[in-house]
C-alpha cells in the first residue's frame, strides 16, 4: 500500500469514525514491513501475522455448505 493511499484510508476512517480506535491486520511477506510501520506512524494499531493464518481465518469466517459441495 502506498504512502498516498495509507493518507486517504486515514483521513476517510477519522472523517466517517471521529475519535474511533482504529486497527488493520497485515500479513507479514515477502515485501517487508513499510506498510506496517507508516500505518503505525499514522495511529493505526497494525497486527502482523503469518501468511497461513489469514487465510485460515478468511475460509472459517466463509465457508459455507455449498463449499463442502465440491
Amino acid at each position: 500500500m502506498s504512502s498516498g493511499n495509507i493518507n486517504k484510508l486515514v483521513t476517510q476512517l477519522r472523517s466517517k469514525y471521529p475519535g474511533g480506535g482504529y486497527y488493520s491486520v497485515y500479513e507479514s511477506g515477502f515485501s517487508g514491513y513499510s506498510t506496517h510501520r507508516a500505518l503505525e506512524r499514522q495511529g493505526i494499531k497494525n497486527i502482523i501475522v503469518k501468511g497461513v493464518a489469514v487465510d485460515y481465518i478468511y475460509v472459517a469466517a466463509f465457508q459455507t455448505d455449498l463449499y463442502f459441495a465440491y
